[in-house]
């Protein structure tokens, strides 16, 4: 009994099944996790059918101001051995090569040979804060090709350049300040402010920090940013500028003079309630308000 159960078992592992008829893994299919974790996010179905196949990895890394480096994978050669190219510009061409060859920025670098599964990498020289693409793409001698599923987006680093936009809006004892990251993908923000005279950097004033913000910005720390001043005086001069630092460099602003309103800048009270909506009555005409008057109460509709 013994001996026959030893049969069927190695009836079974020599017919590359499991015991619930399932193939065996080869080994590069038996570490595909499939996430992006491990850069196999393109499965096999995502090209033609027994075309090359490749995709972008895990993206560009090593990213810094003056290179990057681009990753791919080969995941299939199609009918005959393929040859990995990567194309990369300063805007997606798709899966046009003419389109990536006009665009800024553009280059192609040919890999002298590509193992299935193994990493691809390219590194480039880039230009200081600007915006990349870049896609694999395969083909073989039989006239098959495939792209990587999408082009992945990368950003160079820089030195941060602020901005003060459209300067200060002003109220009696308030000022709303604009600050912005126009550039350099994050910094920490500084915001300084004083009185002075029109035209006069102050001698003295007060810094506020404005933490880490983005260029592109979030929700929870919006750029561009108003920075409200509480507590000024009326009819007084002050000025203020932005200042900026990361890891690459540093900028401030150009000061920015503004005057608050007089103490007595004041508005009638109808017009400072005045809203326009239906909540304060004033898109009533008065015909409407008469005919409003006139048929209040109740109507009653006999048959």
């Amino acid at each position: 009994m013994k001996q026959l159960f030893s049969m069927m078992v190695w009836s079974i592992l020599a017919s590359g099944l499991f015991l619930f008829g399932v193939p065996v893994a080869t080994g590069a299919e038996a570490w595909f996790g499939g996430g992006y974790y491990d850069g196999f996010h393109a499965s096999r179905g995502l090209g033609a059918a027994d075309h090359p196949q490749v995709n972008n990895a895990m993206g560009a890394t090593a990213v810094n101001s003056a290179s990057a480096t681009l990753n791919g994978i080969l995941v299939a050669t199609g009918s005959v051995a393929a040859t990995v190219s990567v194309y990369w510009a300063q805007e997606d061409g798709g899966k046009d090569v003419q389109a990536w060859a006009a665009a800024p920025g553009a280059g192609v670098h040919v890999f002298a040979s590509a193992e299935l599964f193994t990493l691809l990498s390219h590194t480039l020289a880039v230009q200081s804060g600007a915006d990349y693409y870049y896609r694999f793409f395969a083909s073989n001698s039989a006239g098959e090709s495939g792209w990587a599923p999408e082009s992945s987006f990368f950003q160079i680093p820089a030195s941060p350049l602020v901005s003060t936009g459209p300067g200060a809006g002003v109220g009696i004892t308030t000022a709303g300040l604009h600050v912005e990251l126009t550039a350099g993908i994050e910094a920490q923000i500084w915001l300084e402010w004083g009185a002075t005279d029109s035209g006069v950097v102050p001698s003295t004033f007060a810094t506020i920090d404005m933490g880490v913000r983005t260029v592109a910005g979030t929700l929870e720390v919006p750029n561009p940013y108003r920075q409200r001043i509480d507590g000024l005086a009326p009819a007084t001069t002050y000025a203020y500028r932005i200042r900026a630092t990361n890891n690459y460099g540093t900028d401030e602003s150009e000061w920015v003079w503004f005057t608050t309103m007089p103490s007595d800048f004041i508005v009638t009270g109808d017009e400072a309630w005045f809203g326009g909506g239906y909540f304060d009555g004033y898109d009533w005409s008065e015909d409407q308000v008469l005919m409003e008057k006139m048929l209040r109460g109740t109507i009653l509709k006999i048959r």
